[in-house]
């Protein structure tokens, strides 16, 4: 094998890519910084690189490293997914009914994007829908809706993947820059929360492994489930058992609890490989060429789902902290990734809720045909 094949083969550039885009994170602008979202800044950046540099390459299987970006993706939601549920459901009050006013939030945050799409579509009806459902999914950085979109019948899947690589960028950064900015003078008020959620501690690094196991196991049966061709896919199936599991280990065996601090090696390491298994499959679409219309489009779907969402949140919460809630109506993981670093035990349970709402919400859209009318 010669130097090129070894640095470009899938585990190389994984590790190229986590390196760089830790040290890109780590520069800040007005003390706001990308952190973890670094990586794929740089993941983006290299698919679109690896596209140009492996054409007509025969020592670069393309189709080979795609599949293992899939698995990355796949293996780093997982991680990622799982912990969030689980701390999550060891630190949801079920008596806080008002949280449930998240879940609305996310919801109604999801269909203000699909009011906006409807709108661009009107204006600009010589766009290719396709491309228009998947620029949707990027704004709303949501894999589990662009997964259930590459289904549709009426949908061309590498148009939908081609509009999702365009916009998928600024919906990321957007909301990554939008919870670092709302949060940083809040930061009296979220240690307060953090000194009250910390009262419960656990040490047990191998019941960590273990709930974390039963919850993948268990999130991918339940998202497996279809019922009237609907299913929550593989990160709703993990959510939802994360908090269950949460929950009753709460319940059963509080010993064992786990807080946000002492999943942060899971969370992490779900997060970069997330970023790598979708960054550089995004950059390799982008790199088939980049439509002006549909960037500007997507930073429309992206904008205005937030804008709306904080607004709800104001009406709905009496607090500041809209934060958390906002990344869950966006489903980003970066977002919230970027908060639980900076706030090591921020309580999650409002990010759950709203990202639960925001996701059933985008699957049933998708599933019932909603854009059949449109072709």
């Amino acid at each position: 094998m010669t130097v090129l094949s070894n640095l470009l083969s899938p585990l190389s550039l994984a590790f190229i890519v986590i390196v760089v885009g830790c040290f890109v994170g780590k520069i800040k602008i007005s003390k706001v910084s990308l952190d973890l979202s670094g990586v794929l800044i740089v993941a983006i950046f290299a698919g679109w690189l690896l596209k140009i540099i492996t054409q007509g390459c025969i020592e670069v299987n393309i189709k080979e490293l795609e599949a293992n970006m899939k698995f990355f993706s796949t293996f780093g939601t997982s991680l990622f997914i799982s912990s969030i549920g689980v701390s999550t459901g060891s630190m949801l009050d079920l008596r806080k009914r008002n949280d449930i006013n998240a879940m609305l939030i996310g919801s109604l945050m999801v269909i203000f994007a699909f009011v906006m799409m409807h709108i661009i579509y009107l204006i600009d009806g010589n766009i290719a829908i396709s491309k228009l459902i998947g620029a949707l999914c990027g704004a709303l950085t949501t894999t589990p809706g662009l997964s259930a979109a590459c289904e549709l019948k009426n949908c061309i899947p590498e148009d939908v993947m081609l509009g999702y690589g365009c916009t998928y960028l600024f919906g990321v950064m957007a909301t990554v820059l939008f919870v670092q900015i709302t949060t940083r003078k809040l930061e009296n008020s979220i240690i307060a929360e953090e000194k009250i959620e910390s009262k419960i501690m656990s040490n047990a690094a191998l019941s960590g492994i273990i709930q974390i196991g039963v919850t993948v196991i268990l999130g991918r049966l339940i998202g497996g489930i279809e019922i009237l061709n609907f299913s929550l896919g593989i990160s709703g199936g993990m959510l939802c058992s994360g908090i269950v599991i949460g929950l009753f280990v709460k319940k059963v065996f509080p010993m064992k609890v786990l807080t946000t601090k002492l999943l942060a090696p899971f969370r992490n390491i779900g997060l970069v490989l997330f970023f790598v298994g979708n960054g550089i499959p995004a950059g390799m679409q982008v790199s088939e060429g980049i439509d002006g219309r549909i960037v500007f489009y997507g930073a429309l779907m992206t904008v205005t789902p937030i804008v709306f969402g904080t607004l709800l949140y104001k009406f709905f919460f009496n607090d500041r902290l809209s934060a958390t809630t906002i990344a869950g109506g966006m489903t980003s993981t970066p977002a919230v990734g970027v908060l639980v670093k900076k706030y090591s035990n921020i309580s999650l349970s409002k990010y759950a809720l709203a990202y639960f709402g925001a996701l059933i919400t985008i699957i049933i859209l998708l599933r019932i045909r909603i854009f059949d009318f449109y072709v």
